[in-house]
């Protein structure tokens, strides 16, 4: 086993190898390999706070973007599985995840994480049918698009892929849905409020009454992502590519290559509203408590 806990110990690493590093800050944060072959990918300025990543078997590969704030994770990757966060993510209180059985967690660039988030691609005990015997619990990687907001104790499960520009509302639970863009979604399991939303990443908690009231109508351009007629990226696809590489090395040049963060791929995650979508919202309705930060 092998353990990280100061800058020294990164020059002690035998088995496994941390890549880039350049500024970077651990603070009260711990990174354990207990196995062999991973790789830590770390862009510049990467600043790790109170966090844990636990490497839990061999060949894993954790990327870390860059950021203008501190990760905060509680991360355990395990055999053959694939992290990415990419740059400037905003993670409010420690964000759980874990990824295991060889699948990938994607997130986009300025994703808003809130309190008590949790995340996982898998099952940890395999179930079977009783008529057939075939397991139906198969992991599966989540994918969040770019600039989503993921609201105070959502829970995240397997196969869930979510749109650039979503809101995922408070003590919402998320197993193997398909969140289109811009739409807002509460409850458990999640169920479809709003479509054609879009939020804003400042904070109101210290607002003024002219900032309030400068803030009823705000520009959406920037915040909305539609279908511009050109190829995107679909994160299942990504999803296939990335876990199909032979190496652990060749893992990590496909995450660069498809992941890398490009301002003019803006629309690279949009998922469309399904035929319908829009007469199911309920843009009239009003509970307390929607937005938890």
């Amino acid at each position: 086993m092998e353990r990280i806990e100061t800058l020294a110990d990164l020059s002690a690493l035998k088995e496994n190898r941390v890549i880039g590093g350049e500024g970077l800050i651990l603070e009260n944060t711990t990174i354990t390999f207990r196995g062999t072959g991973n790789i830590l990918y770390l862009e510049k300025g990467v600043h790790l706070q109170d966090s844990s990543i636990t490497f839990g078997g061999d060949n894993a590969l954790v990327y870390l973007s860059r950021s203008n704030r501190p990760y905060v994770l509680s991360l355990s990757v395990f055999r053959d599985t694939t992290a990415f966060f990419g740059p400037n993510c905003h993670i409010s209180g420690k964000l759980v995840a874990v990824v295991s059985e060889r699948q990938c967690l994607l997130v986009g660039r300025s994703v808003s994480f809130s309190f008590g988030v949790a995340l996982k691609t898998s099952e940890p005990h395999p179930i079977y049918s009783i008529e057939t015997n075939e397991r139906i619990n198969p992991s599966r990687s989540i994918c969040i698009g770019d600039h989503v907001w993921v609201c105070q104790n959502c829970f995240i499960q397997k196969g869930t892929v979510i749109g650039s520009g979503s809101i995922l509302g408070a003590h919402s639970v998320f197993s193997g849905q398909q969140i289109p863009s811009n739409t807002y979604w509460e409850g458990n399991p999640a169920q479809l409020l709003h479509t054609g939303v879009f939020y804003t990443n400042e904070s109101v908690h210290n607002w003024t009454d002219a900032q309030t009231a400068a803030a009823k109508l705000k520009n959406k351009r920037g915040f909305i992502f539609r279908d511009d007629g050109i190829a995107r990226k679909n994160y299942e696809k990504l999803d296939i590519v990335i876990r199909c590489q032979p190496t652990i090395e060749a893992r990590l040049e496909q995450v660069k290559l498809l992941l890398a963060d490009t301002a003019e791929d803006h629309n690279r995650f949009f998922i469309p509203c399904p035929e319908g979508a829009a007469a199911l919202s309920q843009p009239g309705r009003k509970k307390k408590g929607l937005f938890r930060r």
